[in-house]
């Protein structure tokens, strides 16, 4: 290799370093509003910690999610039950308390950004991606409340297909 295939080389691989640093740099501007959709298990708690992560390196806000889904209320039309938005009203006020304490404890902890949290009613998947037009991206666990043994929950699997935006898959 001649000395002058060496200079272009690294010419070329100096110019490549110095425009992926300016691609990550937009990156930073662009991505920053994460939605993390908190059902309360031990995965979203962990694709928590990962979004909290990320948030202090682009400098981003955190929106939670919680998603009360209730069978009973999609039966309930066929077959009235009338304690069925009781339990669904207790179920969002349990839900509320804990994402204010989960707001809270993740704020003493890591104060350097904006976290928030949302709580809404339906089938979480539809839910989730409704919600995601208005974020730059989802950080989700990889399994939720499902079926034990499966690689990815239902739920995710929809979310990453119907999504409009990059979506984080937390293991």
């Amino acid at each position: 290799m001649t000395s002058l295939e060496k200079k272009l080389i690294w010419l070329f691989t100096r110019r490549f370093i110095n425009l992926l640093r300016t691609v990550f740099n937009w990156l930073i501007f662009l991505l920053n509003k994460i939605l993390v959709p908190i059902d309360f298990s031990e995965n979203s708690i962990r694709a928590l910690g990962f979004a909290v992560d990320l948030a202090k390196k682009l400098k981003a806000s955190i929106t939670l999610l919680n998603v009360v889904y209730s069978p009973v209320l999609e039966v309930s039309s066929e077959w009235p039950f009338p304690w069925g938005e009781t339990v669904v009203s207790d179920w969002k006020k349990n839900n509320e308390q804990a994402l204010g304490e989960l707001v809270k404890k993740t704020k003493e902890q890591e104060a350097t950004f904006e976290i928030s949290h949302l709580i809404k009613e339906g089938q979480p998947a539809d839910q989730i991606v409704n919600t995601a037009k208005e974020f730059d991206f989802i950080v989700i666990g990889q399994k939720g409340r499902s079926v034990p043994g499966t690689l990815m929950g239902g739920v995710i699997q929809r979310v990453a297909q119907l999504a409009n935006c990059p979506v984080v898959i937390v293991p």
